[in-house]
Formats: structure tokens, C-alpha cells, sequence
């Protein structure tokens, strides 16, 4: 993540009295979620806290690796990629944690820490929520009516926190509080979630792609569980041995103790059983739906969440609605 190069407000503080404290960051109204101004973005552009350009990370990498050998290619490959930072229309969002935040001390917390945020453009439909853990879309309001957002994980940088002393956040162009909350969960994503071995994963593969098509029953149906979660050993194993699998679909409480929601989510569970058994060196040995109120912070120490969320939280229709804040699951 890029830090910022040295500027204006990297003086000595002690020799500086406004720079005391960050008091004045609490007081302007600085929080986890707050949207810079489009003129203070401008100032650190200006001033090389934020790159005048975001390169789109898989062109990069793709193109740059054709060109390694032709040193004149790279200059039009970097510009014809680049993508302009657009202050009026990008939105900076803050994603340090309040008490980072407003810490007193500058010298304890001195930056703070940004991920831009643009409009999708009408052809633009990458995976919403939770489901990429490199790109995310959401609508704000969070409705499928609303305006469609994207951003990459690639996009975040860390400013000086002074900027912050004498700006206000732009109170105009805010993001609903369930969609700050889904981002800082969704980024936390780059570092904590499960990880399984290559060989269970290569034997799973064929399968849980035909899971994700839009015709199958846990596409249709996946917003009624909150999570799958699956118990299975870290260990690569050989051709000749199997992965014996546990797996649990979880739901609210509420839906569960609804005989009609329980018996579809059941279904789902019996049909992801099925499709998981018909995996060569694949052995289901407990497949169980179950309640939140079943799953206790225990059972998270051993069992994974199993990472292709799309199956969940996720509204199927014009009429589906995402859950509220209080309602999302605990993302252990």
C-alpha cells in the first residue's frame, strides 16, 4: 500500500504547536467512513499523497509481463492503462478504525488509511458483497435499485493523518453505514479467511463451479444461509487417500424455526451433499443445517468458513432485501 512520500506537512511536530494533538480531528467529524472532499483529494494529489494514477492491477501485471522484453512498449503500456483519479466523482473513503482515528498521539497513529471508491459504468457487473476478495461492487442505498459502486482492493493508500486537522468530511456524498460496515469487513478479507490444501481444492473445483451456475439450487436459493461452514484436514493429501469433509449450513434463527424456510434450505444442504459426494477422493461424512444459535465461537476455532459467499447474503430478486447491520453474521 503506498505510504506518502515526504511534503509540506512532514515538518518536525515538535517544533510546530499546532500539531500538538489530533483533538481537531474528533471535533471535525472525522470517522470510519467519512468521505474526503473532492478539494482535499485534489491537495493530496497535488502533493503526492495520492497517486495521480491507479493502475488496473491484472492489466498490469498481464501486459507488463508481454513487454519485459521491450523496454520501448512499457511507457505507452503504463499510460494507456492508467487510470486518471477523478476528485469530482471518486469517493475517498476512510477505513481506519475510530480510535485510530482520533488518536491524541500523531507519533502512535500518524497516517490514515483511504480506499478509493468510483461508479460503475453500465458494462461493468463484478461480484457484489462479499463474494471477491479483489473486487467488490455494491449499490448505495443498499438496494438493487441504487447507484452501482466498485472498487479493487489495490486502490487503498495511507495519508498523513495531519490532513485531516483543518477539513471537514463531505457530508453530501456519504455512504450508507451497512455498506461502510460490508467494505472494512470485505478488506479485512485480504488477510483473514480460510484457506484450504491445493489438492482439495483442485478435487473440489468442477464441482463448486457448477454449484455458482444460475440454474442450480444454491444459486437460486443461498440467500437463506448465512454461511457454509466445513470441517476438513489442512494436510495435502495423496492420490490414493480421501478427504473425509464435514459440513454445516447455517441460518438465522428466525428462518430456521420456519418449517417451510427450514425445508428448502434443507434441500440446498442435501443437493450440496450430493454434488460434494460425486467428487473423486471426496468423502462427506456429516452434511447438517443448522441454526446460528448452534454454531458457537468454539466450533469456529476448528471449522472454516468455506470462501465462495456468493452463496450467501446475497438478493436473488427486485423484492429480496439485504439484511441490517445487526443482522449480518459473525465473520469469524
Amino acid at each position: 500500500m503506498p505510504r506518502p512520500e515526504s511534503g509540506p506537512l512532514w515538518t518536525n511536530p515538535e517544533m510546530d504547536d499546532r500539531f500538538s494533538d489530533a483533538a481537531s480531528v474528533a471535533e471535525n467529524g472525522w470517522r470510519q467512513g467519512s468521505v474526503l472532499p473532492p478539494a482535499l483529494v485534489s491537495l493530496l494529489i497535488k502533493e503526492r499523497q495520492i497517486p495521480a494514477t491507479i493502475i488496473p492491477q491484472a492489466d498490469f501485471v498481464s501486459n507488463w509481463l508481454g513487454a519485459l522484453l521491450n523496454p520501448f512498449k512499457r511507457a505507452s503500456i503504463w499510460r494507456r492503462n492508467a487510470s486518471l483519479l477523478d476528485p469530482a466523482n471518486d469517493r475517498w473513503l476512510v477505513i481506519s478504525q475510530d480510535c485510530d482515528l482520533v488518536q491524541n498521539d500523531w507519533n502512535k497513529e500518524p497516517y490514515v488509511e483511504l480506499l478509493r471508491i468510483r461508479p460503475a459504468d453500465d458494462n461493468e457487473h463484478l461480484p457484489q458483497w462479499l463474494t471477491n476478495p479483489r473486487d467488490l461492487q455494491f449499490s448505495d442505498p443498499p438496494d438493487t435499485k441504487s447507484q452501482r459502486f466498485i472498487t479493487s482492493i489495490h486502490d487503498r493508500v495511507l495519508i498523513d493523518r495531519r490532513y485531516l486537522v483543518d477539513e471537514n468530511p463531505d457530508r453530501a456524498r456519504t455512504f450508507h453505514r451497512e455498506n461502510v460496515r460490508r467494505v472494512c469487513l470485505w478488506v479485512s478479507r485480504r488477510y483473514v479467511r480460510a484457506a484450504f490444501p491445493d489438492e482439495f481444492n483442485f478435487r473440489t473445483k468442477d464441482v463448486l463451479g457448477s454449484l455458482k451456475k444460475k440454474n442450480s439450487s444454491l444459486y437460486k436459493q443461498s440467500h437463506l444461509l448465512t454461511g457454509i461452514y466445513t470441517l476438513v484436514t489442512e494436510d495435502e493429501l495423496g492420490p490414493e487417500d480421501e478427504y473425509d469433509v464435514s459440513i454445516w449450513g447455517t441460518m438465522r434463527i428466525r428462518d430456521f424455526s420456519d418449517p417451510e424456510i427450514r425445508r428448502v434450505a434443507q434441500e440446498i444442504i442435501d443437493d450440496l451433499m450430493q454434488a460434494l459426494d460425486g467428487c473423486p477422493g471426496i468423502d462427506v461424512v456429516d452434511c447438517q443445517l443448522k441454526s446460528e444459535q448452534d454454531v458457537s465461537l468454539d466450533h469456529l476455532h476448528m471449522w472454516k468458513r468455506w470462501d465462495f459467499d456468493e452463496l450467501s447474503l446475497r438478493p436473488k430478486n427486485k423484492a429480496a432485501q439485504v439484511p441490517p447491520v445487526q443482522d449480518l453474521p459473525p465473520d469469524l
